[in-house]
């Protein structure tokens, strides 16, 4: 199964408080089983416009299942929340299940200045077991107020088996 491959995903705005699953806006996002991939593709200006209301952006959501998922060469940039709600969320690549191999994502994000910023979150659920080679996550800016925190890398459990090589994180924000 190929999903977005070779495609842009440009400029689109939402209005919604979701913070969960699902969130308010994704790039691409699967729910498949069998084989994955999700190949050079480009996830930029997205943007969740509802103020005062969180509401979280996801540039590509992978929730797989065990087999040879692929997820690379990707370019994810410029996700934004408009929104003053500290409990609203930026993730690059948010990954929640499936045995895959991340490799050759660019991923930019910052500017977001009362918002938690991913740039790759791992579940880390056991199984799940996770390659990242050769991806580049920057995360910049700084939050206007209060402790939001920023990630490059963040795993949320260590139940699983991971192998990461060669990338690059880089976390450039005040307050990470």
């Amino acid at each position: 199964n190929i999903i977005g491959s070779t495609t842009t995903v440009n400029s689109i705005n939402a209005s919604s408080a979701s913070t969960g699953n699902p969130q308010s806006l994704y790039g691409i996002s699967n729910a498949g089983t069998g084989n994955v991939e999700i190949r050079k593709n480009t996830i930029s200006n997205l943007n969740n416009g509802t103020t005062n209301t969180a509401g979280s952006i996801t540039g590509i959501y992978f929730n797989g299942s065990i087999g040879t998922n692929d997820v690379g060469e990707n370019f994810i940039n410029s996700l934004t929340t408009a929104n003053a709600s500290s409990t609203s969320s930026v993730y690059g690549i948010r990954i929640n299940s499936g045995a895959t191999s991340y490799f050759n994502n660019i991923i930019s994000l910052g500017g977001n200045t009362q918002t938690t910023i991913y740039g790759i979150y791992e579940t880390g659920i056991a199984g799940n077991n996770n390659n990242l080679y050769f991806n580049t996550v920057y995360i910049g800016g700084s939050p206007a107020s209060g402790s939001n925190n920023s990630y490059a890398l963040y795993s949320a459990v260590t139940t699983n088996t991971r192998n990461f090589r060669n990338n690059i994180f880089y976390n450039a924000r005040s307050n990470n």
